[in-house]
């Protein structure tokens, strides 16, 4: 549905490793871990945004609520990377504690297994790792996500 994003920083949430893939990443019996966002409201994510029309907003809403089933849909601020463009409030999925597949946190050591260790059906979880790294360093050069860097040394290591 979507073609093209636009680099921004939004307030008032965190990358975290806390979010299980038993299917994508991992398995029933040895669940990998992937990428959510938490809220904090103290923290700050860069990432892309998407704007969508009013004929797309109703089928990627439905799209989204049946996929992102477990999460809560949070307002936070959204400030665009180009200062050409306005903050503004948007929609994002944040983890909560209630969802099955929720990890919660774990020492860096221990995600960095898990991370090194698991496979699903969309492959290792290590490849899910080093390509989001590889693309915030990409599109956010001078961003820095502490936890997703660390896993990814971690991990090169294992």
């Amino acid at each position: 549905i979507l073609s093209s994003g636009i680099n921004a920083e939004y307030g008032g949430v965190s990358r975290k490793f806390w979010q299980g893939s038993r299917d994508h990443r991992g398995t029933q019996e040895k669940p990998g871990r992937v990428a959510t966002l938490i809220e904090d409201c103290s923290g700050t994510v860069c990432g892309l945004g998407f704007e969508l029309s009013p004929e797309e907003a109703d089928a990627t809403f439905a799209y989204l609520g049946d996929r992102e089933t477990g999460y809560n849909l949070k307002e936070v601020t959204f400030y665009p990377s180009d200062p050409s463009q306005r903050k503004q409030t948007v929609l994002v999925y944040t983890a909560c504690a209630s969802n099955p597949d929720y990890l919660g946190p774990a020492p860096v050591r221990d995600m960095a297994e898990c991370i090194a260790t698991s496979e699903g059906q969309s492959g290792p979880n290590c490849e899910y790792l080093f390509n989001l790294a590889h693309m915030m360093r990409l599109l956010f050069p001078s961003a820095s996500d502490d936890e997703l860097f660390e896993l990814e040394r971690k991990v090169k290591r294992n």
